[in-house]
């Protein structure tokens, strides 16, 4: 009779456990539905992906790399001049951000540092209407210009690196003088143009004909020449040789 007894017990507790673990797994699976689906839900709302993007690129990044969401560092600037300038320009201060504008699909917003805008990211959604990060552009760059005036002939460099024929903005002809020994491409000159860098520049101005380095003047904070250096070079050539 007792064995009927724990034997009935037995099948009457394996049965609600069973029960129990069935209801546990329809539970979980029902929460697993619901959390997966509220996921999807809240990819549909820019403000939470919007809210994500700051957190993650900007609030509680590194000032450090900011610059490195953006191809914002000129081939002629020193390496790590634009990493420090967006770090100075943002350590410390209060972040924020906030819609910028909206288009078809794309949403912008605009990330300040002190109420000074610093930084702009972009959103897209897709076919299933999820918003992404498609992209985060740097709009602060440092104002400073850069003119420098050179002989044609002369190679010049900012920061070792070469500048090219597009950063020549005009030319000019210095007055005729016995010192260029009536060769009109020696009074070439032409003034280059750099905008947007991130450090203090190195010049060198070069004569390859005759491997000499010109010295610059400082003509103010932004304009640097070598005609002076350039004509009195040609001078002590022309008049040791006559």
């Amino acid at each position: 009779m007792r064995k009927n007894v724990s034997r009935g017990r037995l099948i009457f507790t394996c049965v609600w456990l069973g029960i129990f673990a069935l209801a546990y797994i329809l539970w979980a699976f029902y929460l697993t539905a619901v959390s997966n689906r509220l996921v999807e839900y809240e990819k549909t709302r820019p403000e939470n992906e919007a809210e994500r993007v700051f957190t993650d690129y900007f609030l509680n990044a590194d000032p450090m790399a900011f610059s490195s969401y953006d191809d914002v560092e000129s081939k002629y600037d020193v390496r790590g001049a634009a990493k420090k300038f967006y770090y100075d320009l943002t350590y410390g201060k209060r972040l924020a951000f906030s819609k910028h504008g909206s288009a078809a699909g794309i949403i912008t917003y605009s990330v300040t540092a002190d109420g000074e805008e610093f930084a702009r990211f972009a959103l897209s959604a897709d076919e299933e209407g999820t918003w992404e990060l498609s992209k985060i552009v740097l709009t602060a760059v440092p104002p400073r210009e850069l003119y420098i005036r050179a002989p044609r002939s002369a190679l010049v460099t900012v920061n070792g690196v070469l500048i090219d024929g597009e950063r020549a903005v005009s030319e000019y002809m210095l007055a005729e003088s016995p010192v260029f020994e009536g060769e009109a491409e020696k009074r070439a000159m032409v003034v280059y143009y750099l905008t947007g860098l991130f450090g203090d520049p190195k010049i060198s101005v070069k004569l390859t004909d005759a491997d000499v380095e010109l010295g610059l003047d400082n003509e103010g904070e932004s304009n640097f020449s070598a005609e002076r250096t350039y004509i009195s070079y040609l001078s002590y050539l022309y008049y040791g040789n006559n």
